[in-house]
């Protein structure tokens, strides 16, 4: 459902928006997608599946007018859960962006 639905949905869509030679689809991919998070196998599989499919089409259909693109948020942990949050184990956004193998600059000085 997470991989298939989007792909139905973008190749249907899709032919739409390239014979109008407009449009704009929004996958709603996860941070899981760019990550990985533990115990969640399936779940990152298919968000990886996902914002691959939201690039190639990106690339595809690009230059017709017809933009892709995904949004990835990030888990909560409702304040009522009992469990103890691991942050060594949860990634966020900040801590992904953080990584220094993911950075390509340092900013400015």
């Amino acid at each position: 459902m997470n991989l298939t639905a989007p792909f139905l949905l973008c190749c249907e869509l899709g032919r739409v928006m390239l014979a109008q030679e407009s449009g704009s689809i929004v996958n709603v991919a996860s941070v899981a997608g760019l990550l990985g998070i533990a115990d969640r196998a399936a779940y990152n599989a298919s968000k990886h599946g996902l914002i691959g499919l939201t690039r190639t089409l990106a690339a595809e259909w690009g230059g017709r007018n017809v933009r892709v693109n995904a949004v990835c948020p990030a888990g909560s942990r409702p304040r009522w859960t009992n469990t103890t949050w691991e942050p060594e184990r949860t990634p966020t956004p900040t801590s992904w962006a953080a990584l220094p193998a993911q950075t390509t600059s340092r900013g400015p000085s």
